[in-house]
């Protein structure tokens, strides 16, 4: 779908024949579409005697500077096999240019708007005990706004939330989100449990995905 914004002195002149804003070449703001990213972790195995040893365990998505994985290490997210930023390029309209964030100044600024995360999980229960797994999403303390977040994990369990960093008192309950919860017996592993994230509005430095155990 192509959206076209008009501008007009005279209402009764608007014939819907008008062209293209024009990319001036010196904004770092642009008109046009992104093919979108389906980004695919390297499977994640959460132990729960090392969660409750540290006192939880976190990853990263959403970072614009990915990837840059730890020396030694694969970087754990892969679009089409190959590790990549999570930044969507822009196809601007009416040019055959690219925003992206391989492209010079002004093309460089994107964001990673709608990108689907989807990341396999497997909960180890290592211990004597039942216990439940419990993960929450708590934005980067460098987010200085509120983003509004889309999970799920399975075909039914689909949840949204509006969370924030913004260092406000009135902000201070939206801060982390408590989005699920995996109770696994006693010396067991879980099949594989898919965990599929989006960032629904502005672009985020980073957004932690944290998760803690308890014993049930």
């Amino acid at each position: 779908m192509i959206v076209t914004v008009y501008a007009f002195l005279d209402r009764y002149k608007i014939s819907g024949a008008g062209s293209q804003y024009r990319y001036d070449g010196a904004s770092v703001q642009y008109s046009g579409y992104g093919a979108g990213y389906f980004l695919t972790a390297a499977e994640i195995t959460l132990k729960a005697s090392d969660i409750l040893n540290n006192g939880g365990k976190f990853f990263q998505t959403c970072y614009s500077e990915y990837p840059k994985p730890v020396k030694g290490e694969k970087n754990p997210m892969e679009v089409n096999g190959k590790a990549q930023s999570d930044m969507v390029p822009i196809h601007i309209a009416g040019t055959s240019e690219i925003a992206g964030p391989d492209e010079p100044r002004p093309r460089h600024n994107v964001g990673n708007w709608c990108v689907q995360y989807y990341i396999p999980v497997r909960f180890e229960n290592d211990t004597n005990r039942d216990v439940v797994f419990k993960g929450y999403i708590q934005p980067g303390e460098d987010n200085k706004n509120e983003n509004f977040y889309i999970l799920s994990s399975g075909s039914n369990n689909t949840v949204y939330q509006r969370i924030s960093s913004i260092n406000e008192e009135k902000y201070k309950d939206k801060r982390t989100w408590h989005w699920t919860n995996h109770t696994i017996p006693a010396h067991t592993t879980s099949a594989v449990q898919i965990c599929q994230f989006i960032l629904g509005t502005n672009s985020s430095k980073h957004v932690n995905h944290i998760w803690k155990v308890e014993n049930k």
